[in-house]
């Protein structure tokens, strides 16, 4: 090898080196905001479901109001366990009772008495972070009732109910009871029911004419999420009871 080439080899290679270490230096340069953001960042432990259930029924005649609530936690329904929160259950102001049905249910129960809350009954009572959450189940009650015309077996039966519109999360259960058998007879409509509301013929044909104390039962049932709970709400309004004669009728029309 000749003097020149072993003199520039080692410069040539050294220089090539060099130009290889700033372009690293460069590239992480570059890189460093990216690398920076995916550093792994501290896991944060994930809050468990809430699963809330809330009950209310309203006597009309008694004016009794009877609500209950239970709540349960967990990732899943199937793995759910029953919660008691260290502060008080409200219902309409009112605290409500906690009482240990079972190893796997905590009711919070209220018994008492009033007028209907056209405006929404309330249930108060904190999340499994300690935050106040609010709970608002809102139905119609049924003012009155009545029967229009005659109650005819074999012609059906026009029923007037003072109410709001029915919901689709609402259904009307009516409940018969013959004076003199104390048989008891039901019938149950769902959804957007039509006012009045009418009973066609076949419907009736399990009753005998006679006598019969009818009351009606409005539901609302809701079920959705919010949040991080799980709901479901159920409301129950109990009517006075009316009296109702029942005829067969033949060929005589409803008003007749």
């Amino acid at each position: 090898m000749r003097i020149e080439e072993s003199i520039l080899i080692p410069k040539i290679l050294t220089f090539v080196a060099n130009k290889k270490n700033q372009m690293r230096n460069i590239l992480l340069l570059f890189l460093f905001p990216f690398l920076s953001n995916c550093k792994s960042e501290p896991s944060v432990k994930q809050m468990p479901q809430l699963f809330a259930d809330y009950y209310v029924r309203y006597l009309q005649t008694e004016r009794q109001i009877k609500a209950h609530a239970a709540f349960y936690e967990g990732d899943s329904i199937r793995t759910t366990r029953p919660v008691q929160f260290s502060t008080d259950v409200i219902f309409q102001g009112n605290v409500m009772e906690p009482r240990q049905l079972s190893a796997s249910t905590i009711r919070y129960i209220y018994n008492g008495g009033g007028d209907y809350a056209p405006g929404g009954f309330v249930f108060q009572h904190p999340d499994l972070s300690g935050k106040t959450q609010q709970r608002v189940l809102k139905m119609s009650p049924i003012e009155n009732f009545a029967i229009n015309g005659t109650a005819v077996r074999s012609q059906g039966i026009t029923l007037d109910i003072q109410t709001a519109p029915f919901q689709a999360s609402e259904s009307l259960v009516l409940f018969f009871t013959n004076v003199r058998t104390n048989q008891a007879f039901s019938l149950e409509y769902k959804g957007l029911i039509d006012l009045p509301l009418k009973i066609l013929p076949g419907e009736l044909q399990n009753l005998q004419a006679g006598k019969y104390s009818l009351y009606l039962v409005k539901k609302q049932t809701v079920t959705e999420k919010s949040g991080s709970t799980d709901i479901t709400a159920q409301v129950e309004f109990y009517s006075k009871p009316i009296e109702v004669k029942l005829e067969d009728g033949g060929n005589r029309g409803i008003g007749e």
